[in-house]
């Protein structure tokens, strides 16, 4: 157990608290769990995400005790893409988009704050021994190399600083990671080494905000109670020009107790980010959706709340060129690695930012097991390994369905129809055609350097298909007339 003595995971999210759980399992004697919140009921607004926790995401959680059982408790299965569209006028219209692939493992509809309670209470059953030490509401800050130790800074809101000495430290702590920035820094290393690679995407930049909505809600007076659980909800207001057209987008939640929410996805140029008053705010909302009760569904403790928040925005694909890193000059040297957004992150096109963090901490730990007297060679074989699929990754974002938020109407009309094309063509094809990148993301069983060889191959077919038709329809129109 010499090199299994201090472990420090930064970022108390998902993948923090399912790495905290594995390194238990590993047999570590001393981990500490640092994170900014004051716990983990804390409701960020800004991070009410509603994930769809794919077969890669569940991996992880089986790993850790946490089975299907257990996820179908907290998140809602996603069969199909089943939606319900109210119109301004109250009338529903059932719509199906054949989003989803057949023939893997069934992803389930979780919101981040089910997903927390779930890793939690998971981890709080395994830490009966108290080696998993819960440092709520404070903040890692920095790595810094004295006498040849690698010091581990920590402070609380009050500013008392913590030093630890660590055999590893995990970044789980997002974009801005601290973690990847304090290792920049380090003269032993090289800055450019830790600094994002990033390309734009179609969808950065986007601005988003979460609004919450009541479980029930009434159109035109009538109760709408969400009891399909298959369904996601879409109503959809009376404006028509595209800076002030809006539709509120809510995904099915599990537990009758939480609060359901919409994600808010616009361009910077849309009206609503211009509102900056309460009053402004909810004759722009009265008159956008005249199907819904203003008071029951946007209270003032509600429009007060969205405008106080500041909008979020999409970050670009981008990866860290290295995730793992040795420092200190004694032999055993503290080993950082970066997981997640901290090593790769992206607008949430694919639905893969929470899922892709989950199998970080899965494979580095399946390295870690593999290799249990040395910490060095399993951080460098993870390092080898994963770099190509993070890379791989952040350019599928790039590419497969990044208009899917209808900000560029025609592109996004296009990229539908290509997309349902492809899944006909695969149909029709008996598997000669492969099915498009969009569904196949979706398979756990695919790693993401095969997705995108792949999704070339898939692109390069369908365009010569499209070609060939063209080219096939001018004769044969030529000939007939």
């Amino acid at each position: 157990m010499s090199n299994r003595k201090c472990a420090v995971v930064c970022g108390g999210g998902p993948s923090g608290l399912a790495a905290a759980i594995k390194l238990h399992q590993l047999g570590w004697q001393e981990i500490h769990l640092v994170e900014r919140q004051e716990d983990i009921q804390s409701f960020d607004r800004g991070k009410a995400f509603n994930y769809q926790l794919d077969g890669r995401g569940q991996k992880m959680l089986a790993d850790i005790g946490i089975g299907e059982d257990t996820v179908k408790t907290y998140g809602v299965a996603n069969l199909k893409s089943v939606f319900t569209a109210y119109g301004p006028d109250g009338k529903a219209k059932e719509l199906t988009i054949p989003f989803v692939l057949k023939d893997k493992q069934t992803a389930y509809w979780i919101t981040r704050t089910a997903l927390l309670e779930m890793i939690f209470e998971r981890l709080e059953e395994v830490n009966i021994d108290g080696h998993i030490k819960l440092m709520f509401g404070q903040s890692f800050e920095s790595l810094e190399v004295e006498d040849g130790r690698t010091v581990a800074k920590i402070s609380d809101a009050s500013g008392k600083k913590i030093s630890l000495h660590p055999d590893i430290v995990l970044g789980c702590d997002g974009l801005n990671s601290n973690l990847r920035a304090s290792l920049a820094d380090q003269p032993s290393l090289n800055a450019v080494d830790f600094t994002m690679v990033s390309k734009p995407s179609a969808s950065s930049s986007l601005l988003y905000k979460v609004i919450r909505l009541p479980s029930n809600i009434k159109v035109n007076g009538e109760s709408v109670e969400v009891t399909d659980n298959l369904r996601s909800y879409i109503f959809n207001s009376s404006y028509s020009a595209f800076n002030e057209k809006l539709s509120l987008f809510s995904l099915p939640v599990a537990r009758e107790n939480e609060p359901r929410t919409a994600n808010i996805i616009l361009p910077d140029s849309h009206r609503l980010w211009t509102i900056g008053t309460a009053k402004g705010l909810r004759d722009y909302l009265e008159e956008g959706f005249p199907q819904l009760d203003m008071d029951e569904v946007f209270p003032p403790e509600e429009i007060e709340s969205f405008l106080e928040r500041r909008a979020g925005k999409f970050p670009d694909p981008q990866y860290s060129p290295k995730v793992v890193a040795q420092l200190g000059e004694s032999a055993d040297k503290t080993n950082c690695v970066v997981i997640g957004d901290a090593a790769h992150s992206f607008p949430p096109d694919l639905g893969l930012g929470v899922n892709s963090a989950l199998e970080d901490v899965y494979l580095l730990g399946q390295e870690i097991e593999a290799q249990p007297d040395n910490l060095t060679e399993a951080a460098k074989t993870y390092e080898k390994t994963r770099l190509p699929e993070s890379q791989a990754l952040t350019r599928l974002v790039r590419t497969v369905f990044p208009h899917q938020y209808r900000h560029v109407p025609w592109r996004f009309n296009f990229s539908l129809a290509k997309l349902l094309a492809q899944i006909g063509l695969a149909r029709i094809s008996g598997g000669l055609i492969d099915e498009p990148t969009f569904r196949l993301s979706q398979d756990e069983r695919i790693t993401y350097t095969q997705l995108e060889r792949r999704r070339i191959m898939t692109d390069a077919t369908f365009y010569a298909i499209l070609v060939g038709s063209i080219v096939g329809l001018y004769y044969l129109v030529r000939l007939i007339f």
